[in-house]
């Protein structure tokens, strides 16, 4: 990558830059990331941490134990507008998860077959559509050994129930 891309929080007071392009690109639509971000879910990019760098300002940090994982997450966010913008995790501990969003140009990576899954679709809320030809997996990608779960890729876009809709 030539160029750094640059992103922050609502207020300016923290900025950050990335000098890679994304490992991946998750769209997750789990109760935490709905919780956190008071939305269906979110989009987050993984960078490893040496191409992360902190420009101005010092994030306030919140430690949260995964309901699933049982493993500790660290949410990143400005103590001035209380932005969300980055977390990291205890069972990856080399990557730095970047949220879409707070990104200056928040469509300056791609997003396609290679490089974008779904997942968490038994949380997503009621009427989540999932575009044809991308995998879409159930809860995480990864396995709790690190092994890539098998996800489910619809031929054409699908509105998928939630597992609460379906169970009922």
């Amino acid at each position: 990558m030539d160029a750094r891309h640059e992103g922050g929080c609502l207020c300016g007071d923290i900025r950050f830059a990335v000098t890679s392009e994304p490992l991946r690109l998750y769209i997750c639509s789990c109760r935490f990331c709905q919780r956190m971000t008071a939305a269906a879910g979110n989009t987050m990019a993984p960078f490893l941490r040496e191409n992360v760098k902190l420009l101005s300002g010092t994030p306030d940090v919140y430690e949260n134990v995964s309901e699933g994982s049982g493993k500790k997450m660290w949410l990143n966010s400005c103590p001035a507008c209380h932005s969300t913008m980055f977390m990291t995790w205890e069972n990856f501990s080399k990557a730095v998860g970047v949220f879409c969003g707070s990104f200056d140009n928040p469509n300056w990576f791609a997003r396609n077959l290679e490089n974008t899954v779904y997942t968490f679709a038994e949380e997503a809320p009621k009427g989540t559509v999932f575009p044809a030809g991308f995998p879409v997996y159930k809860g995480h990608a990864l396995s709790d050994g690190g092994a890539i779960n098998s996800p489910t890729v619809y031929p054409v876009h699908s509105m998928v129930t939630n597992k609460a809709e379906r169970d009922k």
